[in-house]
């Protein structure tokens, strides 16, 4: 275009060898830079040259994997070699693993030795033990006194380790942590005496196994956090709704997910949050339900994995969530409660799902009831997509062409 011709040669020698150099960057453009990849990468960019060997230290995210970046064995070695002798792999990740923690030890100690500015977000993967628990209450408490707005800790072990250590994590360390706004625990404890009041910035909370969960833990949670996923606890301590009041309000929620978790901590409770806009409940029975149908929400997946779990319980939330454009539900019976209207004493009737458009039923190994599924499809006049798992349909002729299949991992 404009007949020009570019040589980057000549170019190059009109305006002389311009090298940038990291070190010459200012140090909030350093940070920024080195705070977009893994802390690890960081390191090793640094170390590239004498003038940089620190600068890493600038960063405010913080993002440390025990997981090995590469293969864990060398050129020499072939996988085959371990095939057949499991003692040998095991003793080899084992070492492997001990060598990564030393690894992640020593760049958060100089991390801390280094590091003045205040936290973004610090993620950390590791896989802990009675050795390195101390090390990494210093590492928390360090990253809560930087005024950290995420924190984000996965201390599972590895499916291949077999050990049942679990890291506790410290009673007083939310106690001034009132910057924090996102929380992710997997894999930890607590003691009796945790508490999660002093949070009142919370907006975003994932708990993941994380054991001796309390229901005076939980219930803070469900008061005022905009997101919130409890998976696979165990929670103790009686109902939310044992005080007498059954009804948990709060109108800043946005999603909520539970899934696999016991205890009788919802049993006769009511959640008002009338601004749901994605709602997940995956367990053995349905205890509680929705106070009204919230108007926002787009998208729920209800399913129950208990042959006893299809109660009235159950129906009456999938009628609490009848605004939903997307749904998934999931039972391991056959299911003949859901109907236009309630044909039998103690039915709950289907209210109509205007905007429903895709619809996901699990069957858990067992054929959905026609009448169910029928049912479903005639009180949503603008549904496009559903698919039922296993593999069982309506019949083609009474589908039509216009209905499409479409796969489990698409919707999920």
């Amino acid at each position: 275009m404009g007949g020009s011709n570019f040589d980057p040669v000549e170019d190059e020698k009109k305006q002389g060898n311009h090298i940038l150099m990291l070190s010459g960057l200012p140090n909030d453009i350093i940070a920024a830079i080195l705070s977009s990849i893994p802390t690890e990468l960081a390191v090793d960019a640094s170390l590239l040259s004498q003038a940089c060997r620190d600068l890493w230290t600038l960063v405010t995210v913080v993002d440390l994997d025990q997981t090995p970046t590469r293969s864990w064995l060398s050129k020499e070695e072939s996988y085959s070699d371990y095939v057949n002798d499991p003692v040998a792999l095991h003793t080899r990740r084992h070492r492997l693993g001990c060598s990564r923690k030393k690894k992640i030890a020593a760049i958060m100690e100089k991390y801390m030795q280094l590091h003045e500015d205040c936290i973004t977000r610090f993620k950390l993967k590791f896989t802990t033990n009675e050795t390195f628990d101390p090390l990494v209450d210093r590492w928390l408490q360090f990253v809560v006194g930087r005024k950290a707005k995420e924190l984000n800790l996965d201390l599972r072990a590895p499916k291949w380790n077999d050990s049942v250590h679990r890291y506790r994590l410290p009673t007083d360390l939310f106690s001034f942590a009132f910057s924090l706004q996102v929380l992710t625990l997997r894999g930890c404890m607590v003691e009796p005496s945790f508490s999660f009041h002093s949070l009142c910035n919370l907006k975003k909370v994932v708990l993941d196994e994380v054991e001796e969960i309390s229901v005076d833990m939980v219930q803070p949670l469900f008061l005022k956090t905009e997101f919130l996923t409890l998976k696979k606890l165990v929670v103790k301590g009686g109902t939310m709704s044992s005080n007498g009041q059954t009804t948990i309000v709060n109108e800043k929620m946005k999603g909520l997910k539970i899934v696999e978790c016991s205890g009788l901590w919802l049993e006769e409770c009511e959640i008002d949050a009338p601004n749901l806009q994605k709602f997940k409940y995956k367990g053995e029975v349905v205890n509680f339900s929705l106070r009204s149908v919230p108007p926002n929400l787009k998208k729920a997946a209800i399913i129950v994995n208990k042959e006893l779990g299809v109660n009235n319980a159950f129906r009456r939330l999938i009628n609490q969530v009848c605004c939903v454009k997307y749904l998934t539900l999931g039972f391991s019976v056959n299911f003949t409660g859901i109907h236009s209207r309630g044909e039998q004493e103690n039915e709950i009737s289907l209210k109509p799902f205007l905007y429903l458009k895709e619809l996901q039923i699990i069957t858990g190994g067992v054929d959905v009831h026609e009448r169910t599924a029928n049912c479903l499809i005639k009180n949503a006049p603008r549904l496009k997509k559903y698919n039922v798992y296993p593999e069982f349909m309506v019949s083609e002729e009474k589908i039509g062409i216009q209905w499409e299949r479409f796969l489990l991992s698409e919707f999920m």
